[in-house]
């Protein structure tokens, strides 16, 4: 897992906090991108329910299983590091709520915004 998203499981369990740092960045020049923290490294999507790998990265439960599918029973993780999952294990795979809540309000956070320029 990615420093940014080790801090945001810690620092962000308050959801008002998590709203108020995407303000921040969504405002300000911040040096991490959101594109960084909302996105599937695999589909290139916002993530769609995002799940845990044990390495810690996080991908779309979609893309895992079609991984799966593709690859004998299989899913390597494909930041090379190391880390295997196979198809018994994928019903196992812990919901990363914290990405999973980031991409929710930042998609409020554009409909808001869309919505206060009309």
């Amino acid at each position: 897992m990615s420093h940014e998203c080790f801090f945001f499981k810690y620092m962000f369990e308050d959801t008002f906090l998590l709203l108020l740092y995407l303000h921040r960045i969504m405002t300000t020049r911040s040096t991490i991108p959101v594109q960084n923290i909302t996105t599937c490294v695999i589909c290139r999507q916002h993530f769609d329910d995002p799940r845990m790998l044990p390495c810690l990265h996080t991908y779309c439960l979609r893309c895992i299983q079609e991984g799966i599918m593709s690859n004998n029973g299989h899913f390597e993780c494909p930041l090379r590091d190391g880390t295997k999952v196979d198809e018994k294990s994928i019903d196992s795979l812990p919901s990363n709520r914290i990405a999973r809540d980031i991409v929710e309000l930042l998609s409020q956070y554009i409909t808001n915004l869309f919505f206060s320029i009309l």
